[in-house]
């Protein structure tokens, strides 16, 4: 372990430096002589000594009087309490001197959010608009049922991260329910479970048609309970009373993947505070509150998300299998490393808006965001 380097100096830089950073002066008087001795200041880095003697005893005792001043019995002692006791953290470094550094991880709740996947419309859940007790329409008495939107939001076969989890702004699960009612006797029905196989009915979420095996009976009213996507808009911010420290954010596409619109990346916040001259109460066209646009970022080619990109991380094979748990397709992952991390504050009212701009889903298989976050108390 390296020592901190002792600095011989001359009484007057000696009190400058102590007295300009306010550090603790240590003495340790002569033996025998009652106004001469070794002054000390206190770092980890350097440590100041220097002597004061009859000439410059007066300016000493003038600046650090009896009870602002440390006397200890020996040059040790003061050395001691200086990278010991004194609370300062002590300085590891390298035998020439180059102080020793490790990195240690952020303090603050970890907050990572994943974005809708703008090739697969049925996972368009943020701006999904609810269907309540619909009435479905007959293609085959029994066996086929017709919804009347289609696109309905799949939260069970693992196509959005988390989904488990997810619930509306009423608090309601987005996933579907359907019954049937044959001689006023009403059954709830059960989709059938991707990993086990069984179950009273499939649905195809992109088509809305629903098919029950083995078949209801032929005049039996079948009704169901859903969300269906409409805007691809996906929004995200902090907590109430919180910041969101948005440090990295990365995009993945998947390899077979084919752009067919305009990505936007927009900032909102409130406009009392970002533009109060608008606000109604001065004039303007805004009512207190409102959220106004901020920034706003396209990505119209994928050269654009290419030439913004930090480069690219090796592409991630097809892994997982052909069933519903693997990968549909090899990944590849743009990275965005931020210099500084982007901070969105609650009282500020601040979000950020992605969407489809004309709301057409991609082509392939995978198009989503992730954004790498911190959530702290404001």
């Amino acid at each position: 372990m390296s020592k901190a380097q002792c600095l011989n100096i001359s009484y007057d830089v000696w009190e400058s430096i102590v007295q300009s950073n306010g550090f603790t002066a240590y003495f340790v008087e002569d033996d025998g002589v009652t106004q001469q001795g070794t002054v000390f200041a206190d770092t980890d880095v350097y440590i100041y000594v220097s002597r004061v003697v009859d000439d410059t005893w007066a300016s000493f005792d003038g600046s650090f009087p009896l009870g602002t001043r440390i006397t200890v019995a020996r040059n040790d002692d003061a050395i001691a309490n200086i990278v010991g006791l004194s609370g300062i953290p002590y300085t590891h470094r390298t035998g020439d001197g180059k102080q020793i550094v490790s990195t240690w991880p952020t303090e603050g709740s970890r907050k990572t959010v994943i974005t809708s996947n703008w090739a697969d419309k049925t996972t368009w859940y943020y701006g999904a608009t609810v269907a309540d007790h619909e009435v479905a329409s007959v293609t085959t008495s029994g066996t086929v049922y017709q919804l009347s939107n289609t696109h309905i939001v799949d939260t069970g076969h693992g196509k959005i991260t988390g989904e488990d989890d997810l619930t509306d702004a009423n608090g309601r699960s987005f996933r579907p329910s359907v019954s049937g009612t044959v001689s006023g006797t009403t059954t709830v029905y059960t989709e059938v479970d991707p990993h086990t196989g069984t179950g009273d009915f499939t649905l195809d979420y992109d088509t809305g048609e629903v098919t029950f095996d083995p078949a209801l009976p032929i005049d039996a009213e079948v009704k169901a309970s859903y969300h269906y996507a409409g805007s691809s808009s996906y929004t995200f911010g902090p907590s109430p009373g919180k910041k969101l420290m948005v440090k990295d954010v990365e995009v993945q596409f998947s390899t077979d993947l084919v752009l067919t619109d305009t990505v936007s990346f927009e900032a909102f916040g409130y406009v009392d505070v970002f533009a109060p001259q608008y606000l109604q109460s001065n004039g303007g066209p805004y009512p207190s509150g409102t959220k106004i646009p901020l920034s706003k970022t396209v990505y119209k080619t994928m050269m654009d998300y290419v030439n913004e990109a930090n480069g690219a991380l090796p592409n991630i094979t097809k892994l997982g299998g052909d069933g519903w748990r693997g990968m549909p397709s090899d990944v590849v992952i743009f990275p965005w490393n931020y210099q500084a991390m982007t901070a969105l504050s609650s009282a500020a009212g601040m979000e950020i808006r992605i969407k489809l701009e004309h709301d057409i889903p991609f082509d392939g298989s995978v198009a989503t965001v992730t954004f790498y976050c911190l959530s702290e108390d404001e």
